[in-house]
């Protein structure tokens, strides 16, 4: 089995509740659980099976999400999955 490193971190699966662009053009992500996470504004985001995100502005509540966090929990990463999942 392949070691990993005690930076890796799985993850989050959340279902969005809120997606809020900040004036700094950052956004604040809230989750279904009440979890709230800072996404910077140059963080990439991909639709599961498509190209890159454009804009964060398709992310809306009820979506689906794998977010990727740093040490410092700030958004590293942002996957859109499908709807039927």
């Amino acid at each position: 089995m392949r070691q990993l490193s005690d930076s890796y971190r799985a993850p989050d699966y959340i279902l969005t509740d809120a997606f809020e662009r900040q004036e700094d053009e950052s956004w604040r992500l809230v989750s279904s659980s009440g979890t709230v996470y800072q996404v910077p504004k140059d963080c990439p985001g991909i639709s599961y099976g498509m190209n890159e995100l454009s804009s964060f502005l398709i992310i809306s509540e009820s979506n689906k999400l794998l977010v990727w966090l740093d040490k410092a929990d700030t958004v590293q990463r942002i996957v859109k999955l499908p709807a039927r999942w």
